[in-house]
């Protein structure tokens, strides 16, 4: 009751769209809970936000040395304290970051139970087909033929197709009840084949033959998909080795030459040279950019990179699922490899006292 009413905070439309996704994925949770929940989690990502940014968890943000901000009108003079900017952006930063978790853990469950629902639908179709097949050419009408076809190895599948059929007996065209069952697979595929079995049924052709090649036409397109996931190996693995591989080493480097600035300009100061040595007045100076604040911004590129490098392969595949197993495999292997890289190239670097 209570994630009903802050689900009305939200578009309906919106909670819709969970209802179907949780439909699609076999979830026996309604949209208005979800939607609910994502609320109260967005309400609770900025408490825990407030309650890290106003402790300065791992000193964040005196790492990245934020200091008092005057804002001048005319004659009046304005001061955002460094504890106020902290405060405010801190909540900001974590309470999003951990709403985009949450809302990651809950959208990538729902999104690989309905990706394996529809997986199992589109590899058991065929066989039911062909079974629906031999079933009519036996002397059965549609209704028995398709409650016969519909073996329970087929799982959630044939619960689907026995439930709708079952309508039939409660006075439903069985036209429309096959019609109702496309719409329960959040599958072209699916949906195609029982639009293309209520239209044979229409028209009185021969509804066994129609089935047949529809069946095998199915398998053929699988394999089709097979071949092309296969094609796109080179592909895929190119932009995850420069993902997971090339940007970790590339900060790590980076990253140990802003070391190398900071120890140098600290030991011998600020310089200047003149133009009667080079024609150009250089001043050489600290980098304005810490060691610090380069590392949350490699953590921060990382995760950014990994999110979009996730998606190109998933839909690369054309499985939903496959963007969160991609991405929690990227991530994790990217933030691995930048600990190595950095302990690595330290070390390497250690016997030179720089």
């Amino acid at each position: 009751m209570v994630m009903e009413l802050f689900s009305k905070i939200l578009p309906r439309p919106y909670v819709y769209e969970w209802d179907r996704k949780l439909k699609y994925a076999n979830i026996s949770l309604s949209g208005e809970f979800i939607a609910g929940s994502l609320v109260l989690l967005a309400f609770l990502s900025l408490i825990i936000g407030f309650i890290l940014a106003s402790n300065d968890v791992g000193e964040v943000f005196r790492k990245l040395g934020i200091k008092d901000i005057t804002i001048q009108f005319n004659e009046d003079r304005f001061v955002i304290t460094r504890d106020t900017i902290i405060i405010f952006s801190g909540t900001l930063i974590y309470g999003v970051l951990l709403y985009i978790l949450f809302y990651l853990i809950i959208s990538g469950y729902v999104d690989l139970k309905g990706d394996m629902v529809r997986r199992e639908s589109e590899r058991v179709l065929p066989e039911f087909l062909m079974n629906l097949a031999a079933s009519i050419r036996s002397g059965n009408i549609i209704d028995q033929a398709m409650l016969d076809a519909a073996k329970e190895e087929y799982g959630y599948f044939s619960k689907l197709v026995r439930a709708r059929v079952k309508e039939y007996y409660s006075g439903v065209p069985i036209d429309q009840a096959i019609l109702k069952l496309s719409e329960d697979f959040d599958s072209v595929i699916v949906r195609r084949s029982f639009i293309i079995i209520v239209e044979g049924i229409k028209t009185g052709a021969r509804l066994a033959d129609i089935i047949e090649k529809l069946a095998l036409d199915i398998r053929e397109i699988q394999n089709y998909k097979d071949e092309i996931s296969t094609s796109l190996t080179t592909y895929r693995s190119f932009i995850f080795i420069a993902s997971v591989f090339g940007m970790p080493l590339l900060y790590a480097i980076s990253l140990k030459l802003i070391e190398v600035l900071y120890k140098t300009f600290a030991q011998i100061g600020d310089m200047n040279i003149s133009p009667g040595l080079l024609p150009l007045n250089i001043q050489l100076s600290v980098p304005s950019i810490s060691k610090d604040a380069f590392l949350y911004f490699a953590v921060l590129s990382i995760f950014v990179t990994s999110l979009f490098t996730s998606k190109i392969i998933s839909n690369s595949e054309s499985r939903k699922s496959e963007f969160y197993k991609n991405l929690v495999i990227t991530l994790g292997i990217g933030y691995l490899l930048l600990y190595i890289f950095i302990n690595l190239i330290n070390s390497l670097f250690g016997g030179l006292n720089i």
